[in-house]
Order: C-alpha cells, then structure tokens, then sequence
C-alpha cells in the first residue's frame, strides 16, 4: 500500500472513530465497563489522532512540493513514513487494548447469561415448591377445620352426657330421700319398685363410661389438632418466604436481562469500532 492509500485509509478510522465513540457514550453514559474502554483506549488514540493530523499537513506539503515540479526527495516522504508509522503504532496500540477488553466484554457476557440461566432455573424451582407449599396449607387447614368440627361434637356429647347423667343421678337421689315410699312400694307390689333406682344407677355408670371415652377422643383430636395447626403454620411461613424469594428472584432475573441487552448493544458498537481498529492498524503493517 503506498503512502497516499495508508493515509486516506487512516482518515477514514479519523472520521470513524469519533462518531463511534460517541456512540459509545450515548449508549451506556452510566456504564463503568464502557467508561473504562473509552478510558483505556482515549491516550493511544488521541496520540494517533495527533499524529494523522500531522501527517496531513506533511501529505499535503508534499503534494504542493511535487506539483511545483520539486524532486521526489526521498528526504521529502522520511516525515511522512515516520510519521505514519507512529499513528500505525498508536492505533495498534489502541486496537490491542480494545480487543482486551471486548475480551472481557465477552466474558462478562458469558458470565451473566450463566448467571441468568441459573435464575431461571431458581425461579422455576420455586414456583414449583409454592405451588406444593399452596397445596399443603390447603391440605392441613382442611384437616385442622375437620378436626374442630370432631372436637366440636364430641364435646357437645360430653356435655349431654354429664347433663343426662346430672339429671339421672338426681332422679336416684330423690328416690333415696323417699325411702319410706320404696318400702311401702315394695311391699305391696312385691319388689316390682325397687329396680327403679337399679336402672338409673346403670345408666348412670354408662353414660359416664360414654363421657370418658368422648372426653379422650376429644382430648386426642386436640393434640393431633394442635400437630395439624403447627403443621399449617410452618407451611404458611415456608409459602410466604418462598414468596417473597420469587419477587426477589424476579427482580434481579429483570434486572440481569436489561443489563444482558445492554451489555449486548455496547458489544455490538464496540466489536465493530474493534474491527476497524484492527483493518486500519493491519492496512499500515
């Protein structure tokens, strides 16, 4: 390539470059990872700037000087290679440290679509569990609701029970007050009166078998009721905390998709300045 083509090839990145790296700015003007790019690359750039504003005036004087009719002095293009090669260095120097950091770029890229591939993972793990903690607090409030209602009754036959029994056994009891009747009874209807109190006392008895049998159920639903009730309330806690996990997951899987997409855009602008950093920089070698 001779010197003019090198020359014009260089003013094209000129031209290039600095609309590119405004776009840079416009793209993320709050990002560390871009401002730490422009940052790395500004020195050797603005070094290879000055020198192919340099370089333009040296190309220009020596087209005034050979169309004056001036000898094509060799002393004539030695600026000029001189020169151009330290803009070749410096734009080298720039698209070597570019090309570390669109490095890094990449890995970063990388790094968060693992990240958000595993979010998404998590937060299709925890709807799954919500959605079986859901299920069990249905499951133990019917339970614990069912066994309310058993206690509910059997507490309600314990107290017909000690009702029925009260009332039994103050029918025996007047019948003891009244002794005198039973005898006269007795005598003349030939014991048929006596088995009266016989038959209250019997039914006294069962009915306090049947109370203290309902009164021991009652007591074991209300220890199973209570297992029931904790049951229920560590299933609540598990849901709500599994909740709150899935708001949080969702929040940061949002914000590692915005941070992905702009990550990708800025790639995007900086692989293609990357690329004219390396044709402008190989277009000299």
């Amino acid at each position: 390539m001779d010197l003019l083509t090198s020359f014009l090839a260089l003013c094209v990145f000129c031209t290039l470059g600095p609309a590119h790296s405004g776009q840079l700015v416009q793209a993320a003007p709050v990002t560390d990872r871009l401002q730490t790019m422009i940052t790395a690359i500004e020195p050797s750039f603005s070094k290879g700037l000055i020198h192919l504003s340099n370089l333009f005036d040296f190309v220009m004087n020596y087209d005034e000087n050979i169309s004056n009719g001036r000898t094509d002095d060799e002393n004539e293009t030695l600026p000029i290679q001189t020169t151009l090669q330290s803009a070749s260095i410096s734009l080298n120097t720039t698209e070597n440290i570019s090309s570390l950091h669109l490095k890094m770029y990449e890995e970063n890229l990388l790094s968060l679509s693992t990240d958000i591939s595993e979010k998404e993972n998590q937060l299709q793990d925890e709807t799954t569990e919500l959605e079986r903690l859901t299920i069990s607090v249905d499951k133990w409030q019917s339970e614990a609701e069912k066994l309310r209602q058993e206690i509910a009754e059997l507490d309600a036959k314990v107290k017909d029970a000690d009702q029925r029994a009260s009332q039994s056994h103050g029918r025996a009891q007047r019948k003891r007050k009244n002794r005198w009747k039973w005898i006269t009874a007795t005598v003349f209807t030939a014991g048929l009166a006596s088995p009266g109190l016989i038959i209250n006392e019997k039914d006294i008895k069962k009915l306090k078998r049947d109370r203290d049998a309902w009164y021991a159920q009652a007591n074991e639903r209300r220890k199973t009721l209570e297992v029931a009730e904790n049951n229920h309330r560590d299933i609540i806690d598990r849901q709500q905390a599994t909740e709150q996990s899935i708001r949080k997951t969702r929040t940061s899987l949002s914000s590692a998709r915005t941070t992905l997409e702009e990550l990708r855009k800025q790639y995007s602008v900086l692989s293609n300045l990357g690329a004219q950093l390396f044709m402008v920089s190989n277009s000299n070698n």
